[in-house]
């Protein structure tokens, strides 16, 4: 078509290219909206004035990222073909069709490739030959499995996507072998495998030092067996004291403490280690009475024990009026406690 002006009153005249022939009205004229005449088409002219229909060219085509095409020639029935570089697949047809100024088929597209970095370490490929280094075509998968006794850790298969792997190669961890069982107490799980775990318990009112919870750690445990330590017998108490605190356990502490006028003789404190206490028992010893410390005085001793005497003593300028040392028999003192008087007094 010549002319683009389609206001009512005007014509519009139409040419076909070179080779083809008009078939139709040349011209159109624009009547209150409506052509006086249908559109013509053009018609490729053959020999002998035979007409064919018309078919249209196709457009050009770029060559695809990372590739190249081959062929110019854009018209009906020819075709044009794409290659990559190296290091890239070709994704989708080559070559491919005009058909009425109509490509057949997309263009295709190139995917880099990905490099193979070899089986995990105690593990392989499921199948095909691969060796590290060779280029993997875009969306091939590998898939991987662990030898026996090992245990896989991330994703089994990888798929190369346009030069990156979808997951990172799995990598395989060594099973543990047995913890081992432990005295006075007892093991819950026999699965070593990587990344399991076993539980330890004691028996009943035995102390569990340790942790009661072990993992495999790619063959290793992350730690030793616990032990199962003892418990205390009951040491009970003085006789005329008592004992504070009723767990007997191991790591335990248990205190003492005498009546009035007792005295202890011993151990305050005793703890419980595997079924040993750390000390023994303390006893309680009958005492007399404090019998206090004399005024502008003081007292030498502060054993108040039947049998032991305690003895005082006065400061400068004051005399000592009584008994300078007095004794506790059944815990009463042999005399009342001594006085301090001035020279002057």
């Amino acid at each position: 078509m010549i002319d683009n002006d389609f206001r009512h009153g005007q014509t519009v005249k139409f040419q076909c290219p070179r080779n083809y022939v008009m078939n139709g009205a040349q011209t159109m004229t624009c009547s209150n909206g409506h052509w006086s005449n249908v559109k013509p088409s053009c018609q490729v002219a053959d020999i002998g004035l035979f007409v064919l229909d018309f078919v249209a060219p196709c457009g050009d085509l770029a060559p695809p990222v990372h590739g190249w095409k081959s062929g110019d020639d854009f018209s009906h029935g020819q075709t044009v073909s794409f290659y990559c570089r190296f290091g890239y697949t070709r994704v989708g047809a080559s070559p491919i069709t005009c058909n009425d100024g109509k490509w057949d088929r997309p263009v295709p597209i190139c995917k880099a490739r990905c490099m193979f970095l070899g089986r995990p370490v105690h593990g392989f490929y499921m199948k095909g030959m691969r060796t590290r280094g060779d280029m993997i075509t875009h969306g091939v998968q590998i898939t991987y499995d662990c030898l026996a006794t090992y245990t896989m850790v991330g994703a089994n298969m990888q798929e190369c996507d346009n030069g990156r792997w979808t997951n990172g190669r799995p990598q395989c961890k060594a099973s543990c072998g047995s913890p081992g069982s432990i005295a006075r107490g007892k093991k819950t799980g026999s699965n070593y495998g990587h990344g399991k775990t076993v539980r330890y318990d004691c028996d009943a009112e035995y102390t569990l030092e340790g942790k009661n919870i072990l993992t495999c750690n790619d063959g290793k445990w992350n730690y030793n067996p616990p032990n199962c330590r003892a418990p205390c017998r009951d040491p009970g108490p003085p006789i005329n004291g008592k004992i504070h605190g009723g767990d007997f356990r191991h790591n335990s502490w248990v205190t003492f403490s005498c009546d009035r006028n007792y005295q202890l003789d011993g151990n305050e404190r005793i703890k419980c280690n595997d079924g040993t206490w750390s000390g023994s028992a303390p006893k309680c010893i009958a005492v007399c009475a404090d019998p206090g410390k004399p005024a502008n005085g003081k007292r030498l001793d502060d054993n108040f024990q039947d049998g032991n005497t305690v003895t005082f003593k006065c400061n400068v300028n004051h005399d000592l009026v009584g008994n300078r040392t007095i004794r506790c028999n059944g815990r009463v003192w042999s005399s009342d406690a001594p006085k301090c008087k001035g020279n002057n007094e």
